[in-house]
């Protein structure tokens, strides 16, 4: 099964495909405007996991949150949210649990630690709703993992950058039981304007790579473009002009756009987030045919990171080709 809930309440009836429209009421309220009962955990305070809990602490929810470096919960504990030094007390206080994190020694300390981890300490009943991508077969052990402890486990990769976040504008693809996923829907709808339900254990995860990757192709593509319009004498703001308005436009042609009229400022992706959906990418790729554009792509962005670092920006792509054509000139 498929479906989508949107903002319109218009039913796309193909396939199955479902567009169900938010309430008028935000669902996390009742009627006389008081909070959602009961806290809810949130292990996973990067920039994208710090955007998603202002959103929920913006409806009035309790979060208990915790990150491996506290200082990262200091302006979240401002606005109302309690820090707690230990997975699993997470665990204990909240029987719905987000779960934001950046690759595969984070998930295993999450999920794996003997002592501390999420498995060890579920209480029986809750959701563990996991925002991350993950490998799809890390995520079909995970739903395995918990039914067996009589909790939920959920799929909720999110697209849409850190700004989406902030919006409540986020895109979120779900694979879980329908019974679970109806009890979180309501608090996704605080972050998220579209969310696609497609059910099979690590369906989402597949679909969120994939994304992933069609972004990182979208993004270097937009990059060699902008750079060679520069190179041409073209101005940014003429460049801007038709590439959001005429067929090249694209989410990640405006993301580099953005990046370029900033000079340099940041779009919010680290180049080590980026190296690790292409890794997904590679590790899930079919075998046989050849795809060029995504050997590229990935061969480019781990380049980058190389000589970049971990924490250097996606758009450092720029720098690259700015470098090359100096010296070629030269």
């Amino acid at each position: 099964m498929v479906a989508r809930v949107g903002l319109d309440g218009d039913r796309c009836g193909s396939a199955g495909l479902s567009c169900v429209g938010r309430p008028a009421q935000h669902p996390l309220a009742s009627a006389q405007g008081a909070p959602m009962n009961g806290a809810v955990g949130f292990i996973g305070l990067g920039r994208m996991g710090r955007a998603i809990c202002q959103r929920l602490i913006s409806h009035r929810i309790q979060l208990i949150v915790h990150n491996r470096s506290e200082d990262k919960s200091s302006e979240l504990v401002r606005q109302g949210a309690l820090w707690v030094p230990e997975i699993r007390s997470v665990a204990r206080a909240a029987n719905i649990i987000f779960v934001c994190s950046s690759g595969h020694q984070a998930v295993e300390q999450i999920y794996h630690d003997k002592n501390t981890g999420l498995l060890a300490n579920v209480v029986e009943g809750s959701i563990v709703v996991d925002l991350s991508t993950i490998a799809p077969e890390t995520a079909i052990a995970l739903h395995a993992a918990f039914r067996a402890r009589g909790a939920d486990f959920i799929e909720c990769p999110v697209s849409g950058g850190v700004e989406g976040a902030l919006k409540g504008a986020l895109s979120a693809i779900v694979s879980a039981r329908p019974a679970a996923y109806s009890i979180v829907r309501p608090l996704l709808a605080a972050f998220t304007l579209m969310v696609t339900f497609v059910e099979v254990p690590g369906k989402a995860q597949r679909l969120k790579i994939l994304n992933n990757l069609a972004e990182s192709i979208n993004l270097a593509g937009a990059i060699e473009v902008i750079s060679q319009g520069q190179a041409l004498g073209l101005d940014l703001e003429s460049m801007q002009a038709v590439f959001s308005t005429c067929r090249g436009r694209s989410a990640y042609m405006q993301v580099a756009m953005n990046y370029a009229l900033s000079q340099g400022g940041s779009s919010s992706v680290s180049l080590a987030v980026r190296c690790k959906d292409l890794d997904l990418a590679q590790q899930q790729m079919p075998i046989g045919p050849s795809y060029p554009l995504s050997t590229v792509a990935m061969a480019t962005f781990h380049d980058l990171r190389l000589t970049f670092g971990d924490e250097g920006d996606q758009c450092l792509y720029f720098s690259r080709l700015s470098t090359g054509n100096a010296g070629s000139a030269s």
